[in-house]
């Protein structure tokens, strides 16, 4: 593995730097809501990441608006997260992240954001080996792993603010 300082700058306001460490992979570190951001693209061709296992969907083209962002789901500590990138527009290849020649296309790092949420930045080489220039920055997301625990459910959230609405009115004269 080679570390390499990764500075990043999400639209969000959210920033994150740290020296990161080159993956060979994506895993959960903890059981987490994923989220998926696009950072940018200096591709030609159109593509599309999809999360592949656990689950399929696809996530985001590297058309996207700067910071917008997709759920992806929970997933437990461990879950390994396998992504394609698929070439829309410009040419016909998808690339899978646990392929043998998956150094070729993707680079994973791992970065730190703030609040205890952890990130993958997720670099897409879009060429094949010998039209690739090799520098990563065909499409560039971050995967943001929030930890469970730090994220109320949505059924919590709509129950306290029903119990400050109940708390609010018993507090009134009639």
């Amino acid at each position: 593995m080679r570390a390499r300082d990764v500075v990043l700058f999400a639209v969000t306001g959210i920033f994150a730097s740290a020296s990161a460490q080159t993956l060979p992979s994506v895993f959960a570190p903890t059981d987490s809501n994923v989220r998926i951001e696009f950072l940018s693209s200096s591709a030609g061709w159109t593509g599309m990441l999809r999360l592949e296992l656990p689950e399929s969907m696809d996530l985001l083209t590297n058309r996207a608006t700067r910071g917008a962002s997709v759920g992806a789901g929970f997933f437990e500590a461990g879950t390994e997260l396998v992504f394609s990138y698929d070439i829309l527009r410009g040419g016909d290849y998808t690339w899978f992240s646990d392929a043998p020649d998956m150094a070729e296309h993707f680079r994973f790092s791992s970065i730190e954001g703030e609040g205890g949420i952890s990130g993958v930045l997720i670099e897409i080489e879009d060429l094949p080996r010998h039209r690739s220039d090799m520098d990563f920055n065909d499409a560039r997301f971050v995967a943001w792993f929030a930890p469970a625990s730090s994220v109320p459910a949505p059924g919590a959230a709509a129950l306290l603010g029903l119990s400050g609405l109940v708390f609010s009115r018993r507090g009134r004269p009639a």
